[in-house]
């Protein structure tokens, strides 16, 4: 599969599991217009009670696009897109999720963009990906400015709330395995869990 074409399937497969996970901790999560996702770098808009917010969802990201695996300890920040415009750090989201192995980080957007600001040093282009750990990498041909930072950083600065998938209902606790009677016998251990 083409790097470019990989990264929509997994973008869409991200969203689709933010709403899942949304649901269960109680939020209702509704698809942004085209033109929210296009134009404010908005994907959904969860709500719970009173509180309403616009979330931007990031898929887990490789440092290179034909990289086999996602780098979870780096994730990738864009102030300008592909177009020149202004990029999704600088949008108009109220949140930014990143998805994790365990579920999704959201963050505070506009935190977030303020640390990076001052973190990243945006002057100092590179060109490679590789190289782009807090400093401006731009692709070949495209006008984005994005830069890797890390992970535990973001959090640090911008962590709004953590949602973590919930472990399927087939998992349940494991059971004692039975003990022999005869006294010159050694205990059997318990079994193992299975998910853990």
């Amino acid at each position: 599969m083409r790097p470019f074409v990989r990264s929509q399937v997994e973008g869409r497969s991200a969203e689709a599991r933010f709403a899942r996970i949304g649901r269960g901790y109680g939020w209702r999560v509704e698809e942004a217009s085209k033109h929210d996702d296009m134009r404010r770098h908005i994907d959904v808009y969860i709500a719970r009670e009173e509180r309403r917010l616009s979330v931007d969802i990031k898929a887990r990201k490789r440092v290179r696009r034909g990289d086999d695996n996602a780098c979870d300890e780096w994730w990738w920040l864009e102030r300008t897109n592909v177009q020149g415009r202004r990029g999704w750090l600088h949008g108009e989201a109220d949140v930014i999720a990143f998805e994790t192995p365990r579920g999704f980080e959201l963050l505070e957007r506009d935190k977030l963009a303020a640390w990076a600001d001052t973190a990243v040093d945006w002057e100092r282009r590179v060109s490679s990906p590789g190289l782009a750990h807090y400093r401006c990498y731009t692709r070949f041909g495209r006008r984005d400015e994005v830069t890797l930072v890390k992970a535990g950083e973001c959090l640090r600065a911008a962590l709004l709330e953590t949602w973590v998938e919930p472990r399927p209902p087939s998992c349940s606790p494991p059971k004692e395995a039975p003990q022999k009677e005869e006294q010159d016998q050694p205990a059997v251990e318990p079994i193992s869990h299975p998910c853990k």
